[in-house]
């Protein structure tokens, strides 16, 4: 429902579909995980537009999102211990949509499901 509702929210801007099949780590998705494929997250073409991490707990869940307006992965890389994760992620092909963040929240809280 999530990757949903930021379908509907991004599609003034963009042709996004949600992943629908098993978690693909792919070679590097579990050092980078922007670099793997999870059910719910948000593509336009091969290109990962919205990631989606979730946790469960006996309270709820608590469910984190990225969307990247800008992907530098320079800014960032040079952090990471592992020279593969650092390779990988300079590598990643990620969409991006350049828009107003107040924009792509208020079209985000809208598309919500009530």
């Amino acid at each position: 429902w999530l990757g949903d509702a930021f379908v509907r929210a991004l599609s003034p801007w963009v042709d996004a579909r949600v992943h629908r099949d098993a978690f693909e780590a792919g070679l590097d998705g579990r050092a980078v995980c922007f670099a793997s494929t999870s059910p719910g997250e948000v593509f336009v073409g091969t290109q990962k537009l919205v990631g989606i991490s979730q946790r469960r707990g006996r309270n709820g869940a608590r469910m984190q999102c990225v969307l990247y307006r800008d992907w530098n992965p320079a800014a960032w890389t040079s952090v990471m211990s592992s020279p593969t994760a650092r390779t990988t992620a300079t590598e990643l092909s990620v969409a991006t949509i350049d828009v107003d963040p107040a924009d792509i929240v208020a079209a985000f809280v809208a598309a919500l499901p009530r």
